[in-house]
């Protein structure tokens, strides 16, 4: 780290804890800055009435901890949910206890808010560089489930009140990434066999943009959120819940039995609670959207899309569409990182290309042959070529890795065959 030597283990965690800890700042100026603090602060003193209907109930906790995955490692309490499932009714009627004195004076307790980091290398990384670390967040399993109790008291008010758009499509039930993959494409692919006055065929060519969000979850910022929570109408109980949810939480690097110091987390939703990605999608649901611009997210994923006869109006759309993203984004101190955001211009024409590239922060973002959205190439014919190669390649590999096992001399059964070419592949997604 800075061309020091760490020796010690204590050393190393303190390295990578230091690191971990820079994702959650976020330095942006905003010009809504007095605004959104100014509404945080009447929040504290404002009163509210919780009814009944929203406190926890022994047959609510009891349903929660019976769909507890008991492989789930436990959090720096040490508490697993084997144990949680074997408690006595007189121990859930004490737990229900604890909760709901938790909502009714709206304090999500420090303890449960320290995260204990376990720190897996990245595939192809220095293993001396602090900054080549996943980090894996695991938390109090008691506070998990206090999230999940919450976490239902909010989507009934998202739900009442429509807050999630309909071209969100990351953690809302009945929806996934396949799901919007295919609503992309299929949009790009009507648009280019597009119909036009009777029997007259007019192939429209589709421009998009997939927008890279710097540190997305790392650096929400947290009185942003209470602010369009409360502009909602969502209960006075809640946002003040939610925001003792967010604020004075810490963590920690463990490697082996070696603990870094504790650290604190100002900006961000937690890694690993279950809160953080609906709070994520709440936060970001106000993002512009456009009459002449299609928009497709999923979770911070996100894709512009525009179609027309005459690709440089493909490049004026998309390009006043972005302007709108960008000023919002400044407003709620989102950085989008113009390097890593693409542009791809699907044609059946191969030299039916804009004249201008299209511009983020004064950076000019080229016109790609292929971008990968949502884990697929899409390549600008929409052939999905180099896909096809691609999965045959990591298939083929799986095979080799794990020939002594699935070949045809093998005496294992086809069944376990496939659980472990599965279970090789499902490994795959994760390192990646």
């Amino acid at each position: 780290m800075n061309g020091e030597t760490l020796i010690t283990g204590q050393e190393k965690a303190n390295a990578i804890a230091t690191v971990l800890s820079k994702a959650h700042n976020n330095t942006m100026p905003s010009p809504l800055e007095d605004i959104v603090n100014d509404g945080c602060l009447g929040l504290q003193s404002s009163d509210f009435n919780l009814n009944a209907s929203n406190l926890v109930s022994p047959r609510e906790l009891k349903k929660i901890i019976k769909n507890l995955k008991n492989s789930k490692a436990p959090g720096f309490d040490g508490i697993s949910n084997v144990l949680l499932k074997n408690l006595s009714r007189k121990a859930l009627v004490f737990l229900t206890y604890i909760y709901n004195s938790c909502l009714k004076l709206c304090y999500f307790p420090k303890i449960w808010k320290h995260a204990m980091v376990i720190p897996i290398l990245k595939p192809g990384k220095e293993r001396s560089n602090p900054s080549s670390y996943r980090p894996i967040s695991l938390l109090s399993t008691i506070s998990k489930i206090f999230e999940r109790t919450v976490l239902k008291r909010l989507n009934d008010f998202i739900s009442t009140n429509n807050i999630i758009p309909q071209h969100q499509f990351g953690f809302r039930r009945a929806h996934s990434a396949a799901h919007q993959l295919r609503r992309v494409v299929k949009n790009i692919k009507e648009a280019r066999d597009a119909k036009i006055r009777g029997t007259s065929r007019v192939s429209l060519s589709t421009g998009m943009l997939l927008l890279d969000v710097e540190k997305a979850f790392d650096s929400v910022w947290h009185e942003a959120l209470l602010h369009k929570l409360l502009q909602r109408g969502c209960d006075i109980f809640l946002a003040r819940l939610i925001f003792s949810f967010l604020k004075g939480r810490t963590f920690q690097v463990k490697i082996g039995n070696i603990t870094s110091n504790s650290h604190s987390i100002p900006y961000g939703v937690p890694q690993g609670a279950i809160l953080s990605p609906t709070l994520y999608n709440i936060f970001t649901s106000d993002v512009p959207t456009s009459s002449f611009c299609k928009t497709a997210t999923f979770a911070d994923d996100t894709a512009i899309f525009s179609s027309s006869q005459t690709p440089d109006l493909v490049q004026i759309d998309l390009q006043h569409h972005l302007d709108s993203i960008s000023d919002y984004c400044k407003d709620w101190k989102i950085k989008i990182n113009a390097t890593k955001t693409q542009a791809i211009y699907f044609s059946r024409a191969t030299k039916n290309v804009p004249q201008s590239n299209i511009v983020l922060d004064g950076n000019s973002i080229p016109w790609s042959n292929e971008v990968k959205y949502l884990g697929v190439h899409l390549d600008k014919r929409l052939t999905f070529a180099t896909q096809v190669s691609k999965s045959i390649e990591k298939a083929g590999l799986a095979f080799k890795i794990l020939y002594s096992f699935l070949n045809r001399k093998s005496k294992l059964c086809v069944p376990n065959k496939l659980l472990l070419y599965n279970l090789h592949q499902a490994n795959s997604l994760l390192r990646h």
